[in-house]
């Protein structure tokens, strides 16, 4: 079985107004590539529970500020980001940020560097990552 990652502490500047709660995630490759479906190109998706004051307001914000395909999806070159389901209100939202192919790990990191860069700026916001189970 494999043990579920764990985001290693940002390392905050003085001044950088950066939440301290907020960490970044680090790829895993024992997630991705170590148990079935393996390096086989599959989808995976890495869930985002943003929390804390005006979440979910945060959350719209940084969505509505990516690219979006002709079918209104959301995200960057290799990534994309979909809302999840939660009854948090206002102050709890989740994303689910999936990537695949070939550069899956490369995608789901662009998209978590992202998302935390964006949300963490937010003063009172708790990011929590939890990779989901592969198919």
């Amino acid at each position: 079985m494999t043990e579920t990652p764990r985001p290693r502490p940002a390392r905050l500047p003085a001044g950088s107004g950066r939440t301290p709660s907020a960490e970044r995630w680090e790829v895993d490759l024992d997630w991705l590539w170590g148990a079935p479906p393996g390096n086989d190109g599959s989808a995976a998706t890495l869930r985002l529970d943003v929390t804390g004051p005006g979440a979910a307001r945060a959350a719209e914000g940084w969505m509505d500020s990516l690219s979006a395909d002709e079918d209104g999806v959301r995200g960057e070159s290799g990534w994309r980001a979909d809302p999840g389901d939660v009854e948090g209100g206002e102050d709890h939202v989740v994303i689910l940020l999936t990537s695949a192919g070939e550069d899956v790990a490369d995608g789901l990191e662009a998209a978590a560097d992202t998302a935390y860069e964006a949300l963490s700026a937010v003063p009172g916001l708790r990011l929590r990552w939890t990779p989901l189970p592969r198919r």
